[in-house]
């Protein structure tokens, strides 16, 4: 008869060459040797398991169980279950298996990565892409914060990883301490513990000297939603002036967006509308809109306004159709209820024009517009300051006006009539600029006088040429995507006015449309200067 140790010694050496057969023998010895099967033998036996992922073992969670404080034995169990049931695994694949995978994070134990992240811990990443599942809309706020539950944040690691793309070159993500933080008061804000997810937002502001995706707005957002729940409304009031006005007005709308579906998740619906109008106000092109537009909808369709839901849904359905995209469930559901027929639908122009007049109508219900003069153009050419009758004071900016003005001299001293609004720092502003008529230009040296067959004296102003500065041709700069066009790609560049790649400068990829995302990194060269903005070419 053979002997434990016979038996031990075949099983080893079979472990790389035939792991199944080396499983047998393991099993063998628990069966009929099990007082003297030890760590070392359970050891062995897992990496026979982990060797092949596929062998069947009838033994496998009572060995574990044996040495569970074997943390040799637990260690290598972590990455059999992450070899098994995590490594690669859809989502769905994920959940089915998610009993499995929790009752192994009980026996398993988190590595401390804090110091030495050199190596990964499979407990983490088994966490990590466990909520991972859930957090895919819909959001499970529930579960994912049970599965935080199994992390220490002390022990997670606070370095960034970064990540190359052949395309975008290197990108930095967030780290897993920064993830925790992100997901745990996500999910405190949605579950309504408010006074511990205010606890952690501070935490979390405290912790990171550089935040990624716009984490230390969503932290402060959190703070603010918590406050105002709790009923400390100035609080609340104070921080959403805080984000809101330290954010240049193309970066706002995600953050309205973010308020509105969290009202709207809250069944706070006339608040969800307010913030989702306003969104839409701070917009991009519509097709970088159809998530806020499908939430506008259901807000509507809520409100019980299904008229104006059904302009949403028309426009939702013409951007669909004009780029050639899916129709996922949510929209096709969307589409039924508002019997949108695809052979009915017209240009995304037409309902894009039809919209942002019912959203200017939303945005500005109840007030009166004012009269006043253009009285100052700021030196960057992007703002202004507008006088009222009564002397009141009023900024404005490019983007405020009616009819896009390319050039805001034109309408200096011209008489103009607009909303009074405030924005989140308290100063008076005017939205929706109309201009009436314009103050008679008086000649100078740099105008003619051209009279035609009636008589009458017309005066044409001569624009001086502009003097271009040259001395930033050839540098290079780190700018943000600001909008995607078919014709090339707007840059945002620091402390300078805007440039633009265009597809025909042959430095972008031939689907550019499909690669870039608004507020991308870019690294570009000057090629060019003019008056308005620079011509660049990515550098790759």
């Amino acid at each position: 008869m053979e002997t434990k140790r016979d038996i031990e010694t075949k099983a080893r050496n079979l472990i790389e060459s035939s792991p199944a057969e080396a499983v047998k023998l393991y099993e063998i010895i628990w069966s009929e040797f099990n007082v003297q099967f030890n760590g070392w033998d359970g050891l062995r036996y897992l990496q026979a398991m982990r060797k092949d992922v596929s062998i069947k073992s009838a033994i496998i969670k009572e060995v574990v169980e044996k040495f569970k404080d074997e943390e040799k034995v637990t260690g290598l169990y972590s990455w059999y279950i992450f070899d098994r049931y995590v490594k690669k695994a859809e989502k769905n694949a994920l959940i089915s298996n998610e009993n499995i995978i929790k009752n192994s994070l009980l026996i398993g134990k988190q590595k401390n990565l804090s110091e030495n992240h050199e190596f990964p811990c499979p407990y983490t990443i088994a966490v990590f892409n466990l909520i991972g599942a859930h957090a895919e809309p819909p959001f499970n706020a529930r579960k994912i914060n049970e599965l935080l539950d199994f992390l220490n944040p002390e022990f997670l690691s606070a370095n960034a990883e970064t990540i190359h793309n052949e395309i975008k070159g290197d990108i930095e993500l967030a780290s897993d301490k920064e993830k925790y933080f992100a997901l745990k008061t996500k999910a405190l804000t949605k579950l309504e513990d408010f006074s511990d997810c205010i606890d952690l937002c501070d935490k979390a502001l405290n912790s990171f000297k550089v935040f990624h995706t716009n984490n230390d707005l969503w932290f402060k957002m959190r703070k603010a939603i918590c406050y105002e729940k709790l009923g400390e409304s100035d609080q609340a009031e104070k921080l959403f002036h805080e984000i809101l006005s330290t954010r240049a007005g193309s970066d706002k709308w995600f953050l309205y967006n973010d308020l509105a579906e969290h009202y709207f998740e809250q069944s706070e619906f006339e608040k969800a509308w307010k913030y989702a109008v306003n969104a839409a106000y701070y917009g991009n092109e519509p097709q970088f809109m159809l998530n806020l537009i499908l939430l506008q909808a259901r807000i509507l369709f809520k409100l019980d306004r299904q008229d104006d839901g059904k302009l949403l849904a028309l426009l939702l359905a013409a951007i669909l159709k004009e780029n050639d995209w899916k129709t996922k469930a949510e929209f096709s559901k969307l589409f039924k209820f508002y019997e949108v027929l695809e052979s009915d639908i017209s240009s995304v122009k037409e309902y894009f024009d039809k919209a942002k007049a019912f959203w200017s109508n939303e945005r500005y219900s109840g007030k009166n517009r004012e009269k006043g003069q253009i009285i100052g153009i700021h030196s960057s050419g992007k703002r202004g300051k507008i006088k009222t009758p009564a002397n009141k004071t009023f900024f404005f900016s490019k983007r405020d006006f009616r009819r896009s003005v390319r050039d805001l001299n034109q309408v200096l001293n011209c008489d103009i009539e607009f909303y009074p609004m405030k924005d989140f720092k308290g100063d008076f502003v005017a939205e929706d600029i109309v201009v009436i008529n314009s103050k008679k230009i008086e000649r100078s040296d740099n105008t003619r006088s051209d009279k035609p067959s009636n008589g009458n004296v017309k005066i044409i102003t001569l624009r001086k040429q502009e003097k271009i500065d040259t001395s930033k041709v050839g540098k290079t700069y780190v700018g943000k995507v600001k909008l995607i066009k078919n014709f090339g790609i707007f840059i945002s560049l620091p402390e300078m006015k805007d440039g633009l790649i265009h597809k025909n400068s042959n430095s972008l990829p031939e689907k550019f449309l499909d690669i870039y995302s608004i507020d991308d990194n870019i690294e570009v060269e000057v090629i060019e200067e003019t008056p308005k903005r620079f011509s660049l070419r990515q550098i790759k």
